[in-house]
């Protein structure tokens, strides 16, 4: 019913498509269920502007849900600027990877938090269950490396 409407908003440059992946697997492509995806503001100075938000309020990092909602949607937007297809995973709506992305046939998970808590169980499942995959989180911490998985400032989102 909306499948014209949404194409013609991710040509338009206007929202961006993250399709879920039944699969975590090289090739990403291949495991895309084409009837469940996000979308995300592809201006994320948009978003801020459209859904009313202070900007006194995102600068100190006020906004609970709204923060990391905002935060998923910057990292979106800096992953399709750098030309990463968007794909996201789920399983049994108890586990969660907000971005999974591949490049030369190398699949990275990638969690993003707002917030202090960094802790993932998806991340620490999905270590278990395909350890050829890169496991990534973007944070507020610093550049890291532990136990496998790769820490990079929010900053940094442009880097990968």
């Amino acid at each position: 019913l909306f499948g014209d409407a949404l194409d013609w908003l991710v040509l338009s440059g206007t929202v961006v498509r993250c399709s879920l992946v039944g699969q975590i697997e090289s090739p990403l492509e291949a495991f895309v269920n084409p009837s469940s995806f996000k979308i995300y503001q592809a201006d994320t100075g948009l978003l801020v502007s459209k859904a009313g938000a202070q900007r006194a309020d995102i600068l100190a990092g006020i906004g609970g849900t709204f923060m990391g909602a905002l935060t998923e949607n910057y990292v979106a937007q800096q992953l399709s600027a750098i030309g990463y297809p968007l794909h996201y995973w789920t399983r049994d709506n108890r586990a969660e990877i907000d971005f999974v992305v591949e490049r030369q046939g190398c699949v990275s998970a990638i969690e993003v938090k707002a917030g202090e808590n960094t802790r993932s169980r998806s991340l620490s499942s999905l270590k278990k269950n395909h350890p050829g995959v890169r496991l990534i989180r973007l944070s507020t911490k610093p550049f890291g490396m532990n136990d496998g998985l790769r820490s990079i400032p929010l900053y940094a989102a442009f880097c990968l």
